[in-house]
């Protein structure tokens, strides 16, 4: 459930291009991946490239729904991480720069309100948490809550198609 949900999410958040003159549309964010605290750890991780969006999801609580079909609550953390070499002042030359981490954050926001997939429900924003703690990268992580269902118990029904023999046998008679 989870993986699919990651997929899903990721393909959905790919959708968000930049389109130039000549209508090539290019990905805007660069990067996707599971959440394991890749910014701790910057210097031995694997490059990546900016921007980049990091999924964490958090801890669930299941409710049995029947025929082993389970819903949860889900958490889902979008670590949304962008490159800059400059500031934010009102004097700083690439400020617009700077500024456009906050138009992705808007951007994806626009993008994942409300969607929901066959499985889940409506994804809603929750909270917005700064994170100030890095020298050339700008953090933001969003929180979104839904509704998601779980079928990965569900025993799978098998049609056998089968043609049935019977001798009928009316009042003793054959």
């Amino acid at each position: 459930m989870r993986k699919q949900f990651y997929l899903d999410l990721v393909e959905r958040l790919k959708g968000i291009v930049l389109v130039s003159d000549g209508a090539v549309e290019t990905p805007l964010i660069k990067h996707f991946d599971l959440w394991n605290k890749q910014l701790e750890f910057l210097q031995k991780e694997r490059p990546f490239n900016f921007p980049a969006v990091f999924v964490e999801f958090g801890q669930l609580e299941y409710r049995q729904l029947g025929l082993q079909a389970q819903e949860a609550d889900l958490t889902v953390r979008l670590h949304i991480v962008s490159k800059t070499l400059t500031g934010s002042a009102d004097s700083a030359v690439y400020q617009h720069t700077f500024l456009s981490h906050l138009d992705l954050i808007d951007t994806i926001h626009y993008c994942l309100a409300c969607w929901n997939t066959d499985y889940s429900g409506p994804m809603i924003r929750i909270q917005g948490i700064p994170n100030h703690d890095h020298e050339q990268i700008i953090e933001e992580i969003e929180v979104y809550k839904l509704k998601i269902t779980d079928m990965s118990g569900v025993r799978r029904v098998l049609e056998v198609k089968a043609t049935p023999q019977f001798t009928a046998n009316l009042h003793g008679r054959q």
